[in-house]
């Protein structure tokens, strides 16, 4: 396989020389067809830098936390519902002994009964009476047998037997009990009969009669008499449970309520526990109340906490694009002062180098024209001033932020402001080449202004339109009251201002990128301090920019003639 006329192994090393180890040196070689191939290695930035280590060191590991969080909540939801589930199968298993034990109490309370009922009855149609009318009145409501040691039926005797059924199962069983020399008085057993219509819980007991006649008595639980004794389940669940989100109910084999405190609606069955013995195949189910169950309570409660936790997470990865747009800022506004620094120390340098020349020049009466020698103090008194007007630039910028810059308002002259501040320009205007065309209103009527504030706006303007005039220099200065307003402005046909660059120009220490992603020469303070001058007048800036052909900066300050000022 090849790739760019290099095989694909060795594409990479084709752009190292052969005779030093390879690294990030950028250096052209050739592959084996002779085209040149260079190296060129990305190198990231401070504020990328910045924000991958944020990203791995703080984020991630936020991240991950959040992660775990939500598999932790998980788990504990799973853990809870398993918990809760087991708490309702424990209560129904309660709830179900308790009713065990209630009915084995009655159930003794039946064979003690009847066994009173056959000592006090010897003669069979008076003993068949009271054991139809026990049985009638029995609370259990179930069905009672009555059987002699010889398997004879004494009770009842109204054709219940019907061959194949389970009564006649029950006589079976019954009759080899009966029979049987073994069988322990007054012992109850239980038996669980399962036919194809049911499972039945059968209990017997041998009971002495009169003299030394004994009797095999049976009882058969009827579970639909059961399904109507709501007094015997009142009783029986009662305090069973004191949950006020559940309450429990008897089910029998299909799943259908035999028996609930309450209608079940809507209600979700939540656990169950069967009975053991008497009542085979019934459950008691656990309900939960209403709508509100305890699995939507649960979700409810790992939602609130899923959204707290995905809350922190935003809120850290929130933190950290705040903390990291700071840093950004304060990086970006550390590289600005640090170019601040550096132009300067430029701007500096360039009038104290031509004040030093021509007072050095003129100290060792190198000229003797005198009308140069004119020429030479004057160059010297402007690049003083321009140098004064550089000092004064930081000076003020500093007040100004600080709120203790002075301000002395009095009705000025603005023509000769103007061509003072021009005049402090021509030296730098002649030697780069520029051409200078300067409109003044006439009879302009004087404006209320700070004098010394006005001329240093405008010398920071006019400064700005040489800086970024590179090619056509021409500048013109206009100066007009218009509409109660004065409008001096500046107009250059330099490099323009990009429209993405246009929200920033008035940032202090920002500079306009030239081409090629260079800035200009300056200190970023111009058109900052300018603002804040003429917003001390309760004015404004303007500017008007197209890129590559110019802009135009005007600089707006309201003016109310004498007579309304004082009135």
């Amino acid at each position: 396989m090849r790739r760019g006329g290099l095989p694909l192994s060795a594409s990479f090393f084709a752009t190292a020389p052969r005779s030093r180890p390879l690294a990030c040196l950028g250096l052209r070689q050739t592959d084996m067809r002779g085209t040149p191939v260079q190296l060129r290695i990305r190198h990231f930035s401070s504020q990328t830098k910045m924000l991958m280590a944020i990203f791995v060191v703080v984020f991630i590991p936020a991240l991950i936390l959040g992660v775990l969080g939500f598999l932790a909540l998980r788990r504990w939801e799973e853990t809870a519902r398993q918990v809760m589930v087991e708490s309702y199968e424990k209560t129904a298993t309660i709830a179900v002994e308790k009713i065990e034990e209630t009915l084995r109490r009655r159930e003794e309370d039946v064979f003690h009964r009847i066994g009173e009922v056959l000592q006090r009855e010897t003669e069979p149609r008076r003993l068949h009476e009271a054991v139809n009318t026990f049985e009638s009145q029995s609370p259990l409501g179930g069905v009672l047998y009555l059987l002699d040691t010889d398997g004879r039926v004494v009770y009842p005797r109204d054709g219940r037997w019907i061959v194949g059924g389970v009564e006649a199962t029950i006589l079976d069983r019954l009759r080899r009990e009966a029979i049987a020399p073994e069988s322990a008085q007054g012992r109850i057993h239980r038996l669980l009969l399962k036919e194809e219509t049911g499972a039945y819980s059968l209990s017997y007991a041998r009971v002495a009669g009169p003299g030394a006649a004994t009797y095999l008595v049976g009882f058969r639980l009827d579970p639909a008499s059961f399904n109507t004794n709501t007094l015997f389940w009142i009783r029986a669940l009662d305090g069973a449970t004191e949950a006020q989100m559940i309450f429990l109910a008897i089910t029998d084999q299909r799943g259908r309520v035999v028996y609930s405190p309450q209608p079940v609606g809507e209600s979700r069955q939540v656990a169950s526990a069967p009975f053991t013995g008497m009542f085979p195949l019934w459950r008691v189910a656990v309900f939960q109340r209403g709508a509100m169950t305890f699995e939507r309570m649960l979700r409810r409660q790992v939602v609130v906490a899923g959204a707290l936790i995905g809350m922190l997470v935003l809120a850290i990865a929130g933190g950290l694009l705040f903390a990291y747009r700071i840093s950004r800022r304060e990086m970006e506004i550390a590289r600005l002062k640090a170019d601040f620094v550096t132009h300067v120390s430029h701007d500096l340098k360039t009038p104290l180098s031509l004040i030093r020349m021509y007072a050095e020049t003129l100290e060792m009466g190198r000229v003797a024209d005198g009308a140069k020698q004119q020429e030479y103090y004057r160059i010297i008194t402007q690049e003083s001033e321009r140098l004064s007007q550089l000092i004064e630039n930081f000076l003020d910028f500093s007040r100004i932020e600080e709120g203790k810059r002075p301000f002395h308002f009095h009705p000025c002259e603005v023509g000769p402001l103007v061509d003072q501040t021009l005049e402090a320009f021509r030296y730098q205007l002649d030697r780069l080449g520029f051409k200078l065309d300067v409109e003044i209103q006439p009879d302009m009527p004087e404006v209320r202004l700070d004098s010394d504030a006005f001329r240093q706006a405008l010398a920071n303007v006019v400064d700005n339109a040489i800086k970024y005039s590179p090619d056509r220099k021409l500048i013109r200065v206009e100066a007009k009251v218009w509409d109660g307003e004065l409008r001096t402005s500046v107009a250059d046909h330099g490099i323009g201002i990009a429209p993405e660059e246009m929200p920033r120009i008035f940032e202090k220490f920002y500079r306009v990128t030239r081409g090629e992603g260079s800035s200009s020469r300056g200190t970023g303070l111009g058109l900052t301090l300018a603002r804040h001058l003429v917003e001390a007048h309760g004015g404004r800036v303007a500017v008007e920019s197209t890129q590559g052909e110019g802009s135009t900066v005007t600089l707006i300050i309201p003016h109310r003639p004498e007579r309304e000022s004082a009135a």
